[in-house]
């Protein structure tokens, strides 16, 4: 090749070489902001923690959906501090039941029946439901009892012995054991240091072993019917999605906020 031609072929080599580069730059961009979803035991482990605490986080409250629609009832992003003080503790206490260490212990169970006066109730011990809001929220608890109108739950803390009491309050409330809400973790991505996972949720009425499934909570935009409690994947995308951020604290990851998408 004579040098005249090497000169006219360089400049062209060279745009093209840059094209290259930018394209590859934007591929990586894109990736980066869209995040890597994940696989294994990290998605499981992780989508496990949203769909038995995160996406239950008002359950208990007083409507037909026994109170987990109220978590999905809003679309601005919700933390840590928009949650009513039950709801953490309440969570809290399922964390500590799983984990096997709800109290029993009899001396207990006769002091809060003899100064509170109470029947239906559990005991944990003040350390375990602190660590449990860490595991979960990665926040320090200010003790203090809580109760919330409308609620299956109250909670009192007693400073004497460094625990709380969870007593049924047998709230009146309009709930169905038919109309229930589908709440289920389907897509797991890292981006940067956080979690992000995507939660599809459905309403559904349920009788006699079938179900409708609907978009909302009045049953006013059914999607299907089916005889099984599950979503079709060629269902999914006609629902909301909610996305479940978790931050890393330390080893762990622990809820940072939801938000419809």
């Amino acid at each position: 090749m004579k040098d005249g031609n090497a000169k006219k072929i360089l400049p062209i080599v060279i745009v093209l070489v840059v094209v290259a580069l930018l394209v590859l730059l934007g591929i990586t961009l894109i990736g980066s902001k869209n995040g890597k979803e994940i696989t294994g035991e990290k998605k499981e482990k992780t989508e496990k923690i949203v769909n038995k605490y995160i996406t239950n986080l008002t359950t208990g409250m007083g409507t037909a959906f026994g109170g987990t629609d109220v978590l999905f009832s809003k679309s601005d992003k919700q933390t840590y501090k928009d949650f009513d003080k039950v709801y953490i503790l309440n969570i809290a206490a399922a964390y500590v039941v799983d984990e096997g260490k709800a109290v029993e212990d009899e001396g207990l169970t006769s002091y809060v029946k003899r100064n509170y006066n109470y029947e239906n109730f559990m005991v944990f011990k003040g350390e375990d439901i602190r660590n449990a809001v860490k595991a979960l929220f990665g926040e320090k608890l200010e003790d203090a009892s809580a109760e919330l109108f409308n609620f299956d739950y109250a909670f009192d803390y007693d400073t004497q012995n460094d625990i709380y009491i969870r007593r049924h309050v047998g709230s009146v409330n309009t709930r169905t054991t038919d109309y229930m809400v589908y709440a289920d973790a389907i897509k797991t991505v890292q981006k940067d240091k956080n979690l992000e996972v995507e939660v599809v949720v459905a309403y559904v009425y349920g009788a006699n072993k079938y179900y409708s499934f609907t978009k909302d909570s009045n049953f006013k935009s059914k999607v299907f019917e089916s005889d099984k409690y599950e979503m079709p994947k060629d269902k999914i995308d006609e629902f909301d999605h909610y996305i479940v951020t978790l931050k890393q604290d330390g080893d762990n990851y622990v809820f940072e906020s939801i938000q419809k998408k």
